[in-house]
């Protein structure tokens, strides 16, 4: 059931009011076209290569990693942006841009300062908690137009937020399953 179809059963719809919905509907389908489309390729695209930045960096700090949990932890992640990056690349086809070849990608420079699996744990916990971040700010501050690129960064930004407070709770934050809204949520 649409959003308008809803409020008609609720009884909210009014004189006015069906005015104001015309303008907002969510469910309405994809019309847009040229510049417009080509920004949502342009933030797609760098999404994927955040999303191949990340696959990179977990290989290459994965040898640090030892405590069998933290290991299972790290590959579930690493192939979970692998399956982030395939979708957005999914979307960016079915608007119309180039699929992004993100394993050609080189892994965080911060992953050289890492030594030891603490260090690792920290800069994972940052990396995602930035992946998070950026999520949301793609969502809400980006002007994304197309149904598909909205949906697509709306279903991976909680992926990436449980990824980050999965690490915090591994380094022994006793909040990170408390957090209510992302606002609020300690930050590395």
């Amino acid at each position: 059931m649409d959003r308008r179809e809803f409020l008609k059963n609720a009884g909210l719809i009014t004189a006015g009011f069906p005015l104001v919905l015309t303008g907002c509907d969510i469910t309405d389908t994809d019309s847009a076209t040229g510049a417009i489309k080509g920004n949502d390729i342009a933030v797609l695209q760098k999404v994927v290569k955040m999303e191949g930045i990340a696959v990179a960096s977990y290989n290459a700090a994965a040898a640090l990693i030892s405590t069998p949990a933290y290991v299972t932890i790290a590959l579930a992640f690493r192939d979970s942006h692998v399956t982030h990056a395939n979708t957005i690349n999914d979307v960016l086809k079915s608007i119309g841009g180039s699929a992004v070849e993100y394993a050609t990608e080189s892994a965080d420079p911060r992953v050289g300062s890492v030594t030891d699996e603490l260090s690792v744990l920290n800069l994972a916990a940052t990396l995602e908690f930035e992946a998070g971040d950026a999520y949301f700010k793609h969502m809400f501050e980006s002007i994304l137009s197309t149904t598909e690129a909205r949906k697509a960064l709306a279903d991976i930004y909680p992926v990436e937020v449980q990824h980050y407070l999965t690490f915090r709770s591994a380094l022994g934050d006793a909040d990170a399953t408390r957090y209510a809204l992302f606002s609020k949520i300690k930050r590395p």
